[in-house]
């Protein structure tokens, strides 16, 4: 764990200062009311029942065991993310992890058991996403988004609790060791915060508002995301650990406007086990050398949470940590500030959009994910043109439906489109001051190549699916 920066208790001015920003949050949806909580506790009730009923069925029927022995293989349902860790928020997905016991195959879970979902009445938006790099089942379950992920362990029964951290890993597929790693690194992060946790809490829930309304929360498009924030948190509660919310969370634009990036960020020490295939990160790797802000997850195989991060989501994560760190500063400073909306799209002058059109909300669902997944691509294009400083882009894609006459070979007549956009800042990279691009005269952009390149990593995707 990182030294102690002050380990001072609390003032009284402190804990005022956490009601006012208990006050600044609640009208942003960041607490889950008593019906919601009830609810999602109902529903992984639900999806347990579901889970333990299915492994009977089909280890009967597909595996050929026994109805008395089938009932005693089991199965463990083990949320975990934002909802493990106690801060997530009105409508938020539930991030959950399926084990079971080895003879259950992959395979299987993404037909039958999937097949089993589909005929639940509470059951919508089902769609599996098995080729990607952590194979899921992704639904809508009483109102309530999951994200199901599969794990088959190397064990003949799960009849007890399970020990994520205990789990030998070499004994499971790369898929499974994938999926169980959000489960050991959410209960490691939990195992780290050395103070009292709903100060933890209460902070991180604060910075995530912030990130998400200064559109700076989006993995997938190379910002940062949930686990990311959770651990640079963590860190900050290392530095300070017995400080309270209100504090934790000037201290944490404090020391994230001082960081030294590319200095990874690490809560531990990184665990040696040498297991083969599983890759850890290690700066004297070339390819982990070009990790710009490396935010390391604390369970083994200690990964770069933030390997999507671009040299442009980078300057706008600086950038708003930055003004954050200076509105804590000012004498005048309220709390809501801090999660004033970004005004992007009166921000820039020039911008690049991207549009995903299907001819139902079906088809929009897959082919969205399809397209959102490659628009980090296109920024790494648009950022890398000669006269561009940097490409950004909107953290989140806007959902239209269009109607139009009917017209063979055209678009269907009514079409769902998602539409992303890119800021494109002009400017000379290679002479920055104080992050500010030198200027650049008459500025162009061609997008042919990047457009091309673009498409054809689209069309790749699509064909490998």
């Amino acid at each position: 764990m990182a030294q102690p920066i002050k380990t001072d208790p609390p003032t009284a001015q402190d804990l005022v200062d956490c009601e006012h920003i208990e006050a600044a949050l609640q009208p942003h949806g960041v607490f889950d009311t008593d019906d919601g909580m009830r609810k999602r506790r109902q529903v992984l009730l639900e999806v347990n029942r579901i889970v333990q009923q299915w492994v009977v069925e089909v280890s009967q029927s597909k595996y050929g065991l026994s109805e008395e022995v089938a009932k005693t293989v089991g199965a463990q349902v083990l949320p975990f993310g934002s909802y493990r860790l106690g801060v997530h928020t009105q409508g938020g997905d539930i991030d959950t992890l399926l084990c079971f016991p080895r003879h259950i195959q992959r395979d299987e879970f993404f037909k039958s058991f999937y097949a089993k979902l589909a005929e639940h009445p509470d059951v919508a938006d089902l769609h599996a996403v098995e080729g990607a790099f952590v194979p899921a089942i992704k639904l809508e379950f009483g109102g309530v988004e999951m994200d199901l992920l599969f794990a088959r362990l190397n064990l003949e029964r799960l009849d007890g609790d399970l020990d994520m951290q205990t789990l030998d890993l070499r004994t499971l597929a790369p898929e499974c060791v994938r999926s169980v790693n959000g489960c050991r690194v959410t209960d490691r992060l939990l195992d780290l915060v050395p103070l009292e946790i709903d100060h933890f809490r209460l902070a991180l829930r604060a910075i995530k508002l912030w990130a998400k309304k200064r559109g700076i929360y989006s993995n997938t498009l190379g910002y940062l995301g949930g686990v990311h924030l959770a651990i640079l948190t963590v860190q900050v509660c290392q530095f300070f650990p017995n400080a309270a919310a209100s504090t934790l969370i000037k201290k944490f634009f404090w020391v994230y406007s001082k960081w030294t990036w590319p200095n990874p960020v690490k809560l531990c020490p990184q665990e040696d086990h040498s297991i083969g295939g599983l890759n850890q990160w290690n700066p004297s790797n070339w390819k982990d050398q070009e990790d710009l802000m490396p935010i390391l997850t604390p369970a083994y195989p200690s990964q770069n949470a933030a390997f999507n991060v671009t040299r442009s989501t980078l300057h706008r994560i600086q950038a708003e940590v930055k003004r954050a760190y200076a509105l804590t500063q000012s004498s005048t400073f309220e709390w809501s500030e801090l999660w004033a909306p970004v005004p992007f799209f009166t921000e820039y002058k020039h911008y690049v959009t991207v549009t995903a059109i299907a001819g139902s909300p079906a088809d929009r669902v897959a082919y969205e994910g399809l397209v959102e997944s490659s628009v980090r691509q296109l920024v790494l294009s648009l950022q890398n043109e000669p006269d561009v400083a940097f490409a950004i882009p909107f953290p989140k894609g806007y959902q239209t439906e269009t109607t139009s006459p009917p017209v063979e070979d055209a678009v269907p007549e009514t079409s769902y489109r998602t539409t992303w956009y890119i800021a494109i800042h002009f400017g000379d990279r290679e002479n920055m001051v104080d992050g500010v691009p030198g200027p650049v005269h008459s500025p162009s952009l061609d997008l042919e190549t990047p457009a091309r390149l673009f498409y054809e990593k689209i069309q790749w995707k699509q064909a490998n699916m």
